[in-house]
């Protein structure tokens, strides 16, 4: 929010996470090489040892990174907005209550199938772990492809209206895994799935950035993520209860419905003109006068 301007976000956090995915790509089969040359435990410690290293140099350049004094910083200097300020600001955010309902919504129904997926693949269709990991690989080349293509897209046509267009389009997966029945039917579901997620993953913190206010971002943040925590934790516990009973159709039917009805919530919260933009937020070109 402080160092990317609002109208290249689509396309800033597109190309990270493509970077992000040439990098893993790139590494997996690195390290190991590095494992395999090294040998025995001796190995996995060098390799460890080149990531912490790794992730002390990244930290670094972390710490280069100019951060303007924010709104946020200011309040919090002078001692205002406290928690339970911070609370009852919250609260009485509608627009923000809704949308983390409909996350809520919308992350209960992804955990229903997402823990069993890999499951159906490896007991259910006897997939080989070399199997399983070329998919990954694949799913991998498409998220490259897909992210470096909705990133423009996010900043031409809102994030709100492509995580609305992903939400649509995403409930759809786990119904195919039903269908899938050899490796090459899973490349293909994985990599519709891929694609369908793809405005959803880079739309999701331009979005937040937009329903979150200044003074109080860190906060609507942590909340943010403690209810899409929340239904993390909860959904796997009746999934596995219908697995245990129905089998993995039940479940992915199930994810379809609940995946489903929180894009149907999105998707009303939209067109009611519950996630205008406010003011401050303004779609302003680098350069351009606000």
């Amino acid at each position: 929010a402080d160092v990317v301007p609002v109208a290249i976000r689509g396309r800033y956090l597109g190309a990270q996470m493509m970077v992000t995915n040439v990098v893993r790509m790139a590494c997996v089969p690195l390290a190991g090489w590095l494992v395999k040359q090294v040998g025995g435990v001796e190995g996995y410690q060098v390799a460890w040892f080149v990531a912490a290293l790794t992730g002390f140099v990244a930290t670094g350049f972390y710490a280069a990174i100019p951060e303007p004094a924010s709104v946020e910083g200011r309040e919090a200097e002078a001692g205002a907005g406290g928690l339970r300020e911070s609370w009852r600001v919250f609260i009485a955010d509608r627009r923000f209550v809704l949308f983390c309902a409909t996350n809520f919504v919308w992350n209960f129904g992804v955990q229903l199938a997402g823990p069993f997926i890999t499951v159906r693949m490896a007991s259910d269709l006897g997939f080989g772990v070399d199997t399983i990991a070329l998919l990954a690989t694949v799913a991998t080349v498409v998220n490259v492809v897909a992210y470096r293509a909705v990133g423009g897209l996010v900043d031409r046509k809102g994030a709100a209206e492509m995580t609305a267009i992903s939400m649509l389009l995403v409930p759809l997966m786990p119904v195919l895994w039903i269908l899938v029945r050899t490796p090459l039917h899973a490349g293909l579901v994985q990599s519709y799935g891929t694609l369908a997620w793809s405005g959803f993953r880079v739309a999701a913190t331009p979005l937040l950035l937009m329903l979150t206010p200044a003074e109080q971002r860190s906060r609507y943040v942590a909340i943010f993520n403690t209810i899409n925590g929340l239904a993390t934790v909860l959904g796997p516990l009746p999934a596995s209860w219908i697995y245990a009973q129905w089998g993995f159709d039940a479940v992915a039917a199930a994810s379809g419905a609940g995946r489903m009805l929180g894009g149907v919530l999105f998707f009303w919260l939209l067109k009611s003109g519950g996630l205008e933009e406010p003011s401050a937020e303004k779609r302003v070109a680098p350069g351009m006068p606000a």
